[in-house]
């Protein structure tokens, strides 16, 4: 084998392991944000359970208040949240 087809089989080679790489990233990106709709799905439906008003209150991992808008929580798939103050 020439150097050049090496090359070329080298290249060929670190291109199909990229494309695995990020088709597996893809993967558990897209699987995080699934986890992550079903959470706030499963939090809307809560609150529209208990009948709470279209704003309501929870706490964040650094027990800082944010505010939810029942809106928001719909967007997919990011949700806006806001801080009170």
């Amino acid at each position: 084998m020439e150097v050049s087809e090496r090359e070329a089989c080298l290249i060929v080679e670190a291109e199909e392991r990229f494309m695995k790489l990020t088709k597996i990233r893809e993967a558990k990106f897209m699987d995080m944000m699934d986890a992550r709709e079903k959470k706030h799905r499963a939090l809307f439906n809560e609150c529209m359970a208990k009948g709470m008003s279209n704003k309501y209150k929870a706490f964040h991992s650094k027990h800082s208040k944010l505010n939810f808008r029942v809106a928001d929580l719909m967007i997919k798939p990011s949700v806006r949240m806001m801080k009170n103050e």
